[in-house]
């Protein structure tokens, strides 16, 4: 699963917000297989461009499957209020290769999700219903109108369109697939969920996007026919997707003095930025070069996702932990303590940006890169290894569950999520044995994360075989499986052979240990998921227990009778004692009832 910062399913939670249909076929994601849909298309791990799918070396699959398109830039005027976004990028339409094979009797379609992707990136409006639709949209933006083209039964933005288009999306479309063999079934039930896709028209179940994009379809096409036919599509048509990717980035230019100034004419902005890039930077990391490179490139101000996304490009990670460095780290160092960059809200200005020539801009752009090579070269891949997690990642739901027992807060230093993004962490790594069940994971802020990974030392290769632990002649340590109402992988649940009320239950750590402070954190998150299990439990089955005391016995003078822990949860029903206040405080003769004295 996707989930927001504050761990909630994103397809789930978007088919709920108000405005969006209702999802009739939610349970079938829990399904393995659609988890892996949705994974590949709510979260992946990497996003495609044209570059990546025209020309020689295409890296979709030559096999039919379900796509879905991201944009960086919002296409129009179209509501994208509740669409789904993955690290800055946001979903907007979906479609499949091949399509639903036809029921009269004609052959099935044989395209395949390569070839489908191509035609998207480089073909044009009347082989693309989604070019037709970004065309429309953007017909005004990029000065590109739709004409009837050949014979005058084909419809397109003509060739030199077509090429605008494609630097359009070239530098603002991302295209992510899943393979399945037969993608209409899943395409039905991904439109069916209510997750919103305002560029889909075809089953869309939300009738604002079609009665938006039809709209302005019908009108280009009426504006087309009014025109005449252009015979010769516009003339020669070509695919400048690499070109137009690649001119994004900005050419280094290893300049040691500026072309168009002598060193005696640097601007002050030029040299109090080249001085520091020179002399005075002190590099913990790469993130200064980086942040001052991407102010250069972007004229001298860029907001706190762009800078993120800067670092991104030497780093994979997610957008959101890197502006937290922006804002608490590297932005602090340029803002207050060194005085060459200025903040307002999520923006950041260089001082002086004004006074800097597009050659100085280059000349500081080049020693950025140097400074980002050498330090790479030095440090190599251990610099980005606080960011590894171990290989393969925690289900969405189980995250969520994770995220939802700590309340939204870091378990070790209580920062809520709306604050920090909160990460699932493994209390036994595993690397040292611990596995991925819920009861050995806990919510941790970034930073507590971090921090725990660089100072903890302990060597816990050991940890996972002490919950083997069994003592011979133990009641708990013995008990069979008959016996047990429910169980995970630390503990288990019984009901007590000598009941306090009717449904009186136990709730016991598998591990043999005396008390309850002796129990690992993993086995305390075991013994309280089952707690909370079978209150549920207990509570729909019988509808007369209104209340619950929760405790154990902690040593022999405390009650304690079998030495091996163990968790009492015992229903409380209206009436079943004259006088149930003081509760607990009941253990000792006569002080139940406190107020009763005062």
């Amino acid at each position: 699963m996707v989930f927001d910062q504050r761990g909630r399913s994103e397809l789930r939670d978007v088919a709920k917000r108000p405005g969006n249909q209702a999802c009739s076929v939610r349970q079938k994601w829990a399904a393995d297989t659609m988890r892996e849909i949705e994974a590949d298309l709510l979260r992946p791990v990497r996003f495609y461009t044209a570059t990546d799918i025209v020309g020689a070396g295409c890296a979709a699959p030559a096999q039919p499957g379900i796509y879905a398109w991201y944009f960086n830039t919002i296409p129009g005027n179209i509501d994208v209020s509740g669409c789904h976004v993955h690290h800055g990028r946001t979903l907007l339409y979906v479609g499949i290769s091949p399509s639903k094979p036809p029921t009269n009797g004609k052959p099935p379609s044989s395209s395949t999700v390569r070839r489908r992707l191509q035609t998207h990136f480089g073909g044009n409006a009347s082989g693309s219903t989604l070019r037709l639709t970004l065309g429309c949209l953007l017909a005004d933006e990029l000065g590109i109108q739709l004409r009837r083209v050949g014979s005058g039964g084909r419809y397109t933005f003509t060739n030199p369109g077509e090429r605008r288009l494609d630097d359009w999306m070239a530098a603002n479309a991302f295209v992510v697939w899943h393979v399945c063999e037969q993608p209409w079934k899943v395409e039905e039930e991904v439109l069916a969920s209510g997750l919103p896709l305002p560029l889909n028209i075809s089953g869309n179940p939300c009738a604002a996007h079609s009665e938006y994009l039809l709209p302005v379809r019908r009108s280009a096409r009426l504006g087309a026919d009014q025109l005449p036919v252009i015979s010769d599509n516009g003339g020669p048509r070509r695919v400048p997707a690499k070109s137009a990717v690649e001119s994004l980035r900005v050419e280094p230019i290893r300049a040691a003095k500026p072309a168009d100034q002598s060193s005696t004419e640097m601007s002050d902005a030029h040299q109090r930025l080249r001085s520091f890039l020179t002399s005075e930077m002190r590099m913990s990391h790469i993130y200064q070069p980086v942040m001052l490179k991407c102010l250069l490139s972007a004229g001298g101000s860029a907001d706190r996702t762009a800078i993120a996304r800067a670092i991104l490009e030497h780093d994979p990670s997610q957008v959101e932990y890197y502006e937290q460095i922006v804002q608490n780290m590297v932005g602090r160092v340029l803002t207050a303590k060194r005085d060459l960059v200025r903040r307002d809200g999520r923006a950041y200005y260089l001082i002086g940006r004004e006074q800097l020539s597009d050659s100085e801009k280059r000349d500081l752009i080049s020693i950025c890169e140097d400074q980002i090579d050498r330090y790479l070269e030095a440090r190599g891949k251990a610099i980005w290894e606080h960011r590894r997690r171990q290989g393969r990642l925690i289900s969405g739901s189980v995250r969520y569950e994770v995220l939802k027992r700590a309340r939204f807060r870091c378990e070790l230093c209580g920062t809520p999520a709306d604050e920090k993004a909160l990460e699932v962490d493994h209390i036994i790594p595993r690397n040292h044995g611990g596995s991925d069940d819920i009861i050995n994971l806990q919510a941790l802020c970034y930073t507590c994360n971090a921090a725990k990974r660089d100072r903890d030392d302990t060597d816990l290769r050991g940890n996972s075989k002490i919950y083997d632990e069994r003592e011979t002649g133990c009641l708990f340590c013995e008990v069979g499986e008959r016996n047990m109402i429910a169980e995970n992988r630390l503990a288990f649940v019984r009901r007590d052979g000598f009941p306090v009320t009717e449904l009186h239950t136990l709730v016991i750590p598998k591990r043999h240990v005396s008390s309850y402070f002796n129990l690992s954190q993993p086995e305390l998150n075991a013994i309280h998921q089952l707690l909370a299990e079978e209150k549920m439990q207990l509570a729909a089955a019988d509808r007369t227990i209104v209340g619950f005391n929760i405790g154990m016995n902690d040593g022999a003078v405390a009650g304690q009778t079998i030495m091996h822990c163990h968790v009492h949860l015992i229903p409380r029903r209206a009436g079943d004692v004259a006088e149930p206040r003081g509760g607990v405080r009941h253990v000792i003769p006569g002080k139940g009832n406190y107020e009763s004295k005062s």
